[in-house]
């Protein structure tokens, strides 16, 4: 039986694959697609999959503002048998202004598979949008 933590660091390259290959519908799979969903990042709480969905397709509405997404020191913690706590970091290379940052997730086992409850991602002061 392949253990839990080895099954979220799959999902999370299913998505950066899904990413890499422009397709958000694919990437926002792997989230919880309901409104129990909550998302926070740049201090802004995002409740429901359909906002996370909107806020991914406004900020990045084509392939050159997609870039290419890599996850990377993910450090899974199991909280018990069915949810985990997940950090890392991201980074989106790409020709105009690379971004990254780290991330937290807590992910839950659904329907046999482990899904994103909870995103709390934020952007390095390195990477933060400018505000000239």
């Amino acid at each position: 039986m392949t253990h839990p933590s080895s099954l979220i660091r799959q999902s999370l390259h299913d998505q950066a694959d899904a990413w890499n290959h422009g397709d958000i519908d694919r990437f926002m799979q792997d989230y919880l697609k309901s409104d129990e969903l909550t998302f926070v990042s740049d201090g802004t709480i995002l409740r429901g999959w359909g906002a996370a969905y909107e806020r991914y397709r406004t900020r990045y509405p084509d392939r050159a503002t997609m870039g290419a997404l890599t996850f990377s020191n993910l450090d899974v913690r199991m909280l018990n048998r069915d949810s985990a706590l997940v950090l890392g970091q991201w980074q989106v290379a790409r020709d105009v202004r690379p971004v990254g940052g780290r991330f937290t997730l807590v992910m839950q086992r659904r329907g046999g598979r482990w899904v994103i409850i909870h995103d709390h991602t934020s952007t390095s002061r390195d990477d933060a949008p400018s505000t000239d």
